[in-house]
């Protein structure tokens, strides 16, 4: 395999990781909420666009701490993003490559401890308009930190 096919490979991986049921819980979720566009358009809109928000900031997080583990560079996260499809970017909740990378350099321009801060911009826990709700996902957001911080250190101990 390739180091193209490896980067493309471990971008998946993170995906499959955002899209797991205990990934959720972390969040305050029973499961990984799975609702096609036609449900969607009959279920709450700040509901969906949580869920949406949630998803992608799950893997540009994760993606950060692989670069941060030096499990990969952002030059080849930037090559893996731009072999994407237009119709995968925008599940991403992106407009295009170039906006979903620089979301992922946000945080690996950034130290852990303000990951907290740039995951609550763009979240906007305020709109969230289910009061126990908005609590889990600060909670979430306040743990972020650490928790990344544990996983770029699982990460790099693995690579050794």
């Amino acid at each position: 395999m390739n180091s193209f096919e490896k980067n493309h490979q471990l971008f998946f991986q993170n995906v499959a990781v955002a899209m797991q049921d205990p990934t959720w819980a972390f969040w305050g979720y029973t499961k990984f909420p799975r609702h096609g566009k036609l449900t969607d358009s009959f279920r709450l809109k700040w509901k969906v666009r949580l869920e949406n928000r949630l998803f992608t900031e799950i893997i540009c997080m994760n993606m950060a701490a692989q670069v941060l583990a030096n499990r990969i560079d952002m030059e080849d996260v930037n090559e893996v993003l731009c072999s994407l499809p237009d119709d995968v970017i925008s599940t991403f909740s992106h407009s295009s490559s170039s906006s979903l990378f620089h979301a992922i350099n946000d945080y690996v321009g950034n130290p852990l401890k303000d990951w907290m801060d740039i995951l609550i911009a763009r979240i906007e826990p305020s709109s969230i308009q289910d009061s126990s709700k908005q609590a889990e996902i600060l909670v979430g957001c306040a743990k972020i930190p650490f928790v990344m911080q544990n996983f770029v250190n699982q990460l790099r101990s693995e690579s050794v």
